[in-house]
């Protein structure tokens, strides 16, 4: 008969291979069975735990959140523009509260702390790294770095490679503040190279604001200075660095951004597309404020205006439309609850906060609502409640 204690062991290392799946085999057709395989596995393995384990299993207010969002995207695609594609999304959602519900109990009941959630992060992206230098070869992984190529399209969407890097570059800083052993070191140095050699410009502004933040908590105001000195140091040496490639992807991408905001004329179509997205939603969003048009949906408008029919760029505009003020409400109420509530008091939890950070500034830059990391770190973030709670009461 397997011991408890291992299968806890078994349950927690199926969490990290589950996330490392997530970051290296949830987007190609040809590996996504793995990301699918690992995920009910590591299912599977903690109910098992929790069923053996024999605690009576107990609801709180995560709980409730995670059923109240999950009936209302199910119930917006009643009035749905496409029910069909709303349903869809709904069950998407709905594995993902589902497995956030066995998580948060498996998590709860076992104790586990938030470093080992933080180390879980920091080697899903470390194994992404891994997997990005053997698949793009040495060669190509550092022309990703200097310029013109943009990388993780083979193995994920370009910004999402970036958000996952980004993720790991932050819990590898928070690591290495706490302990600096090797292992975070080289998973804060593939993160780092990640960010840069993805192109993403909302990886990059979203970890040098992240970081800086987490720098702030951690030493205040002190040594906050210096550290943004450091910053700009760096990020100087970086742009002299891929000034010296031919096509600097990031470089360029990042500066007609800026024009944005100036009057050239030289900001890219991306931006401008973006823009554009965001203003037609919040137009569209005007004549069906409470309910929306179903979960998904922002897609359907477009189309219907444009002839394209893709996402908003932008998770508030697209919950917005797609499930009006009450589905945004219930969303948001996730953040708001975690990052007023949560307890500060260590590195591990400051790192953590700035983490759910990074996930509410990423949203305005891209839907981010059915990522499936986004609903563990919500997870997570509720325990970290859940334990301050019972400190005091204690």
């Amino acid at each position: 008969m397997i011991q408890l204690s291992t299968l806890s062991n078994i349950c927690y290392y199926s969490i990290v291979f589950s996330i490392i799946s997530i970051m290296c085999f949830s987007y190609k057709e040809e590996t996504v069975i793995v990301a699918y395989m690992s995920f009910a596995l590591s299912s599977l393995l903690m109910i098992s735990y929790i069923a053996i384990n024999g605690q009576k299993v107990k609801l709180y207010n995560f709980h409730y959140m995670l059923i109240g969002w999950m009936l209302w995207s199910v119930v917006s695609a009643i009035w749905s523009l496409d029910s069909e594609l709303s349903l869809m999304m709904s069950w998407t959602l709905t594995q993902l509260c589902l497995y956030a519900f066995i998580f948060f109990e498996f998590m709860r009941q076992r104790d586990m702390d938030n470093i080992k959630f933080l180390e879980a992060i920091a080697i899903g992206t470390l194994a992404m790294g891994a997997y990005s230098l053997y698949h793009y070869g040495f060669g190509e992984f550092t022309q990703g770095v200097l310029g013109g190529v943009r990388l993780g399209g083979d193995i994920n969407q370009e910004n999402t490679y970036g958000s996952f890097a980004m993720l790991g570059l932050i819990s590898s800083t928070g690591l290495i503040l706490k302990n600096r052993n090797l292992i975070n070191i080289v998973a804060f140095i593939f993160s780092g190279i990640m960010v840069v050699a993805s192109g993403s410009r909302m990886a990059l502004l979203t970890t040098i604001i992240s970081i800086l933040l987490l720098f702030w908590l951690c030493f205040g105001r002190k040594y906050f200075f210096k550290f943004l000195l450091c910053i700009l140091v760096v990020t100087l040496s970086m742009v002299a660095l891929v000034q010296f490639a031919e096509d600097s992807q990031l470089l360029l991408r990042l500066e007609q951004f800026i024009n944005i905001f100036s009057a050239s004329n030289s900001a890219d179509n991306s931006t401008i597309e973006r823009i554009f997205m965001i203003k037609y939603g919040l137009e569209q969003f005007i004549y069906s404020p409470v309910w929306g048009y179903g979960i998904n949906c922002f897609r359907v408008l477009y189309q219907q205006e444009t002839g394209w029919a893709t996402y908003s760029h932008n998770n508030f505009v697209e919950l917005l439309v797609g499930v009006g003020l009450v589905g945004f409400f219930i969303y948001y109420m996730f953040y708001y609850i975690i990052l007023r509530n949560m307890d500060r008091s260590t590195i591990e939890n400051k790192t953590l906060w700035v983490v759910i950070v990074s996930t509410f500034i990423e949203g305005v830059f891209s839907p981010n609502y059915y990522m499936k990391l986004q609903y563990i770190i919500f997870a997570i973030g509720y325990l970290t409640i859940n334990y301050k709670q019972k400190s005091e009461r204690i």
